[in-house]
């Protein structure tokens, strides 16, 4: 397929480009030292809206995002899709599947009959030896539990192979009724257990800091305070910080700690 028969595509999920916000450093406005935060877009693609197709060209299409710019899509051929890298899972690199609802897709949503997975919502991405969620289909309990992906099915485009934890029984992705988020090895759960500790003995200075940026100096919430306010929050957390980061480092074994 090179071309589908649409001019315009819909879109299934939001994609954003920067921050929500921007601040006025004119000076212009009252207090003239005081910039001032203004709410902006930022969804470059939002969920819902229809976007018209400006050029097709072989098997790209390109469209105007919601803030003015050109985007360059792909339209993937089964066999082209039969032979994704490894690195890609369902979709392509600019596959329009990803953001747009494909024909038969839409045909179901116009029906009232589409139902978006999990996986898709989310745009988890499945590759060989990961581990994820899965949830068992009701006559099997319904339940999450964990289960780790074997391999690719060979016979079905962005299918897998699955083996749940403690079991030997292989099961497709057609034995659950959804796929969930990837679970973290433990190497990256103690990681993280480490920086929470290390961020909770922060709050004491962190929390007077972002109380001084919303509130202490300002006429209004959205108003700033001189940044000489800040710097002695700034500095206080800074210096905690790398403390507590150089004492987790020396008592690494590398540098003759006993840490395990």
């Amino acid at each position: 397929m090179k071309k589908p028969p649409f001019n315009r595509v819909l879109c299934k999920r939001e994609s954003t480009s920067g921050k929500p916000f921007w601040w006025d450093e004119s000076g212009e406005v009252s207090p003239p030292d005081h910039p001032k935060r203004h709410e902006c877009e930022n969804r470059t693609f939002i969920e819902g809206n229809w976007y018209e197709i400006t050029k097709w060209e072989d098997d790209w299409f390109w469209v105007i995002d919601s803030k003015g710019n050109s985007h360059a899509h792909k339209v993937y051929s089964e066999a082209e899709k039969a032979d994704f890298p490894s690195h890609c899972d369902v979709y392509g690199s600019r596959d329009y599947a990803k953001w747009f609802y494909t024909p038969e897709e839409l045909a179901e949503v116009e029906a009232g009959t589409y139902k978006q997975s999990f996986k898709d919502k989310h745009a988890i991405d499945v590759f060989t030896d990961s581990y994820h969620w899965v949830k068992l289909r009701e006559e099997d309990g319904g339940d999450w539990i964990i289960a780790q992906v074997l391999t690719k099915d060979e016979y079905s485009h962005g299918k897998h192979r699955w083996v749940l934890m403690g079991d030997k029984e292989v099961f497709t992705d057609d034995s659950f009724e959804e796929i969930g988020h990837r679970v973290d090895s433990m190497k990256t759960q103690e990681e993280n257990k480490e920086r929470i500790e290390d961020y909770s003995e922060l709050t004491d200075t962190i929390f007077p800091m972002l109380d001084s940026l919303k509130h202490q100096g300002t006429e209004e919430e959205k108003w700033h305070a001189p940044v000489e306010y800040h710097k002695p929050f700034i500095r206080e957390a800074v210096k905690k910080y790398f403390d507590k980061s150089f004492e987790r480092l020396s008592d690494s074994p590398f540098f003759g700690g006993s840490k395990k």
